[in-house]
């Protein structure tokens, strides 16, 4: 009896804060002015809309959970990236090569510290098709040999750089795009503010930390992805447009 008024209770106790406290959320926008950010919001109506939880998934750690569950994998082709040093890197290449050309924009994708492809499956779905999806593996990391006594150091820029210009070799028509995740995120943004004078670059945050994915619908999709790959798209139909206006100019 004791263990049903228990049970009963916490139900309850869920059911309050899955309901009562449900509430909607509109992103916080930080950004120069500028056309290409004109461009972007317009563009992108999520970051105007507010994100609400579904019913009963209202916990922010629930949902980096979920994100970290896949029913339907992927196939990946992995590849091998040697490195000056002697150490190894990996790529892992969404196996979609049928719908894209050599001109197809590459989305490289870079787990948190301890994770791999199964922790950001959804946005690899979501990109598939339009991007040539590749994720990042740091050395020793996700089933690749430690050759070396030396793992990456959190924020070191050297691997991730290396294995940047081999896919630019393989792929020199191509775009290239990125999205990081958790300690991802630090590689990516250092390195990009390292190459360019100003990176093209959107940076999410939660203010409690431990919600990684923001899942939207019963279909248990990625707000957090979609924001990603919409972004992306943006820019780079941006970037379209300008190179093609100024070709007519020319």
């Amino acid at each position: 009896m004791i263990f049903v008024v228990i049970c009963v209770g916490c139900l309850a106790i869920y059911i309050y804060h899955s309901w009562f406290r449900r509430r909607k959320s509109t992103p916080k926008l930080f950004y120069g002015d500028s056309k290409l950010h004109e461009y972007i919001i317009n563009k992108v109506p999520r970051l105007k809309e507010p994100y609400t939880p579904p019913l009963g998934l209202g916990n922010r750690h629930l949902h980096t959970i979920i994100c970290c569950l896949e029913f339907s994998p992927l196939n990946y082709k992995r590849e091998n990236v040697h490195l000056p040093d002697g150490g190894l890197a990996s790529l892992d290449w969404l196996d979609n090569e049928a719908c894209l050309t050599d001109t197809s924009p590459v989305l490289v994708v870079i787990p948190g510290v301890g994770g791999g492809k199964e922790g950001i499956n959804k946005v690899c779905k979501m990109a598939a098709g339009r991007f040539r999806v590749v994720v990042f593996n740091r050395r020793g990391h996700c089933g690749s040999l430690l050759t070396t006594p030396r793992l990456q150091c959190f924020g070191e820029t050297s691997d991730f750089r290396y294995c940047v210009e081999h896919i630019h070799r393989k792929f020199p028509k191509a775009a290239m795009a990125g999205v990081a995740y958790s300690a991802g995120t630090a590689v990516l943004s250092r390195n990009r503010g390292h190459e360019y004078q100003r990176p093209n670059w959107m940076l999410v945050t939660t203010e409690k930390g431990g919600h990684c994915g923001f899942i939207e619908n019963y279909k248990l999709e990625s707000w957090a992805g979609k924001l990603a790959v919409d972004y992306i798209d943006a820019v780079l139909e941006y970037q379209d447009a300008r190179e093609e206006d100024i070709t007519l100019k020319c």
